[in-house]
């Protein structure tokens, strides 16, 4: 069968088309965020330090 297209437009129509549908059958819902009681983050915690951040959750000291 010929129809004057790539195998890759093929592809990529076809994967626009399956998004498209998967998002109209799907509404955006509220997202529900955990939320605790506390007085903020444990000094010396700097939440823009990556790897100093997952080495504390992963118990390993941080300096």
């Amino acid at each position: 069968m010929q129809s004057g297209t790539t195998l890759t437009a093929l592809i990529e129509d076809s994967l626009r088309e399956a998004l498209a549908r998967r998002r109209e059958a799907r509404p955006d819902q509220p997202i529900e965020l955990a939320t605790f009681r506390g007085e903020g983050l444990l000094p010396g915690v700097d939440l823009r330090d990556g790897v100093a951040l997952r080495n504390r959750m992963d118990g390993f000291e941080c300096s």
